[in-house]
């Protein structure tokens, strides 16, 4: 969708990644404990980068599809919303 709004002359200013991008850089499949580990975190992601120096781009949009389990608690629902507030908190 965003990619479609740019115009065209400003296209060579942005880098759309696609949604697995972060899934691969953060190793979220395997072990995400070691997503700090930059290097490591690097060579997970080289491939998706080769063909463009993100450094030369003023916007990178890196999709991020992260589910959190969360519980909402029925205070929430009965109109005081601070529980759902606390969550978003």
């Amino acid at each position: 969708y965003l990619i479609d709004k740019v115009q065209p002359q400003e296209k060579h200013r942005f880098h759309f990644f696609n949604s697995f991008f972060f899934r691969k850089l953060a190793d979220l499949d395997k072990d995400p404990s070691s997503a700090a580990e930059g290097r490591v975190a690097f060579l997970r992601v080289r491939k998706w980068t080769r063909k463009v120096n993100i450094f030369e781009k003023d916007y990178l949009f890196i999709p991020v599809n992260f589910k959190i389990p969360c519980i909402l608690h029925m205070d929430s629902m009965k109109g005081s919303h601070s529980g759902l507030k606390d969550l978003v908190q």
